[in-house]
């Protein structure tokens, strides 16, 4: 289910046709819609599991064989995902590293991100709070 609060325009979500489509607009019909509405906006609207896919898609290389991927967006940010799936579920363990001395690669702070059924949107959201640049999808 997608929470008002998650979306924000330039996010990308599947719509009711199976197509993802990006938002363009949120006003405050949508805000209702999804506050007040919650089933009927997720009866139109559905997140976007993380796959090896939209990584791809997103620019993430791969990293190991393992299922984990890696991007750098500047010098001092690397967000190294790894996906592991089960039958019911895809679990996403995010590890942001900020470089602290940008010559020393040992002055890293590590934040660990785990969570089960971790979507599209949420990484795009993690990315620009992280960056303040906008997640590409090639």
């Amino acid at each position: 289910m997608i929470k008002a609060n998650d979306l924000r325009v330039g996010n990308k979500v599947y719509y009711n046709t199976g197509e993802s489509i990006e938002v363009h607009l949120i006003d405050s019909v949508d805000i209702k819609l999804a506050e007040q509405y919650n089933l009927l906006f997720n009866a139109n609207h559905s997140p976007i599991p993380l796959t090896e896919e939209w990584l791809i898609k997103m620019g993430f290389s791969l990293y190991s064989s393992e299922g984990r991927y890696l991007i750098t967006p500047n010098n001092e940010i690397e967000l190294l995902i790894t996906l592991e799936s089960d039958n019911e579920n895809t679990y996403c363990y995010i590890d942001i590293y900020q470089h602290i001395d940008k010559e020393d690669d040992e002055g890293a702070e590590i934040v660990f991100l785990t969570k089960e059924n971790y979507y599209l949107h949420q990484l795009q959201n993690l990315y620009y709070a992280l960056t303040n640049e906008e997640l590409t999808i090639i």
